[in-house]
C-alpha cells in the first residue's frame, strides 16, 4: 500500500508518483502540486476530486476487501507461490 514520504497518507496507486532520485519513495499528486484538489475530465466534463474524498475513498475499499470472503486466502496463497 503506498504511503506518500511527505504527507504520511496512504492513497491510491494511481495517484502516487516516484520521488526523483529515491529508491522506491513515492509522493502523492497532492504533495506533488501543492494542492489539496486535483481536477480531471470526465468525458467533456471537468472534475474535481479532493485529497480527503481520495483518501477516505482507499480506506473504504482496503476495509471492504478485508473483510471479503476469501481475500485472506488469496493474499496469502499468492504469498506462498510467490
Amino acid at each position: 500500500m503506498p504511503r506518500c514520504e511527505l504527507c504520511y497518507k496512504m492513497l491510491p496507486p494511481n495517484f502516487m508518483i516516484d520521488i526523483e532520485g529515491s529508491k522506491g519513495a513515492k509522493k502523492c499528486v497532492f504533495c506533488d502540486q501543492g494542492k489539496n484538489e486535483v481536477e480531471y475530465k470526465e468525458g467533456l466534463v471537468m472534475k474535481k476530486y479532493t485529497k480527503d474524498e481520495c483518501i477516505k475513498e482507499y480506506n473504504e475499499l482496503l476495509n471492504k476487501l478485508k473483510y471479503s470472503k476469501g481475500v485472506a486466502k488469496i493474499l496469502a496463497d499468492g504469498v506462498k507461490n510467490g
